[in-house]
């Protein structure tokens, strides 16, 4: 059994927590955002908050 961690808010995400979970790897996500689908899931083992890489600037 490996633990794996996943990035990303998209719903793929929560259909590669799905197998790898099937098949007996410990799941970790990390997001900026909440995703209510990957963090209610039974697949997902521990939820990290993850700050934004970029950033936007603010126009003047």
């Amino acid at each position: 059994m490996a633990t794996i961690f996943l990035l990303g808010n998209l719903r793929a995400s929560l259909t590669l927590a799905r197998s790898l979970s099937r098949a007996g790897h410990r799941i970790i996500a990390g997001m900026d955002e909440p995703d209510p689908y990957l963090f209610l899931s039974r697949h997902v083992d521990q939820m990290v908050p993850m700050r934004r890489w970029m950033s936007i600037p603010k126009p003047l």
